[in-house]
């Protein structure tokens, strides 16, 4: 006997058929879409009610009763009740998520944040509208399903602290109209970071802190031109920075710390005009620092303590006349201190456990004493 497979053929009336058969031939009634309007949306959200515990839901007003859809706690619906919002962030939803609720296929908006559902079905690519699908804090237990990147209008992708397993899907990079992606604080995120992300030109927040992510940085992430916010922090990725991050000339927060990263700081990173916060901390950085991060004039925040660093401060640095807090303690930077530093206005300066001294004469002097957080070393001998 042959195996099933599945053929598409046509009833005699015409009417295209999905059928599944052992041989070529037959027919069977026509599949019907899923009602539309008032009805499809009555349909898919009771369902989705029994499959996630509704009745103990924290609020439930008005669910599986006659009233107007838009008066169901949670939920939006246009004139002809088609679903276009669901917002059920901390609303008590417990169990797996209904395949059946793509067929709200008006959804532009979608909030299940902070309940207890587990897995993501992969129907849900199948939303066109989708905007906005925020799952953060649930317990997914599963791999981000590739079809995700189906939704061509996506604009907000918050999978944080979900439980998400598995390795970042590739296809994620077709979502050309993404302006945020969060896949934070899943320590069960494997694998290295897909260079499709560097697809994503509308891209201003990439957050994938707190993974098990490895391997190198891809260069291509160096092609967000409209990226804000790149926070890759404490997770295993190694090899170096890559110097294409130097293009990102919109980027204000750099945050690539409590990693493996190793090699020098790329001087490419003096070219981010707009940067404000640079943490590189406990990470396995060597070489000098850089003089050309003193390009850096809305740098407020600076963190390379906790690397290899060696050689001495560079005196471009005091070009920093916006930095409030430098931490260079727990490396081996050496020399004496450049005198260009008291130019800088800084409230915090850890220094400590370095091969770095200040010079001992009243003016630097009374500038580290204007500092009101400081770790130091003893004066250079003079």
């Amino acid at each position: 006997m042959k195996p099933l497979r599945r053929i598409v053929s046509r009833c005699p009336q015409g009417v295209p058929t999905l059928l599944v058969a052992a041989l070529a031939g037959g027919c069977l009634d026509p599949v019907e879409p899923p009602p539309t309007g008032d009805l499809g949306s009555r349909s898919a959200l009771t369902i989705f009610y029994d499959s996630l515990a509704g009745p103990s839901w924290t609020n439930s007003r008005n669910w599986l009763t006659g009233a107007p859809l838009d008066t169901w706690y949670g939920v939006t619906a246009d004139p002809e009740g088609n679903v276009t919002r669901l917002d059920l962030n901390g609303n008590g939803l417990i169990g797996s998520i209904p395949p059946e609720l793509a067929n709200l296929m008006h959804l532009e908006y979608l909030d299940l944040s902070a309940n207890q559902l587990r897995s993501i079905p992969p129907e849900l690519g199948s939303l066109r509208k989708l905007r906005f699908l925020h799952l953060y804090g649930n317990q997914l237990d599963g791999d981000i399903p590739p079809q995700l990147g189906n939704l061509e209008n996506l604009e907000y992708l918050d999978l944080g602290l979900a439980e998400i397993t598995g390795p970042i899907p590739p296809e994620l990079g077709n979502l050309r109209s993404l302006e945020y992606l969060l896949l934070d604080q899943n320590r069960a995120l494997v694998g290295s970071i897909p260079p499709e992300l560097g697809n994503l030109h509308n891209l201003e927040f990439l957050d994938l802190g707190t993974t098990a992510l490895g391997g190198p940085i891809p260069p291509e992430l160096g092609q967000l031109r409209n990226l804000q916010t790149l926070s890759l922090y404490w997770n295993g990725l190694s090899g170096p920075i890559p110097p294409e991050l130097g293009n990102l000339q919109n980027l204000r927060t750099l945050l690539l710390y409590w990693s493996q990263v190793s090699g020098p700081i790329p001087p490419e990173l003096g070219n981010l005009p707009n940067l404000q916060t640079l943490l590189l901390h406990w990470n396995r950085l060597s070489g000098p620092i850089p003089p050309e991060l003193g390009n850096l004039g809305n740098l407020r925040t600076l963190w390379l303590r906790w690397n290899e660093l060696s050689g001495p401060i560079p005196p471009e640095l005091g070009n920093l006349g916006a930095l409030k807090d430098f931490r260079v303690n727990h490396t081996s930077l050496r020399g004496r201190l450049p005198r260009e530093l008291t130019g800088v206005p800084l409230d915090v300066f850890h220094w400590n456990h370095t091969q770095l001294c200040a010079p001992a004469d009243e003016e630097f002097q009374e500038w580290l004493a204007s500092i009101r957080d400081r770790k130091e070393n003893p004066p250079c001998d003079s």
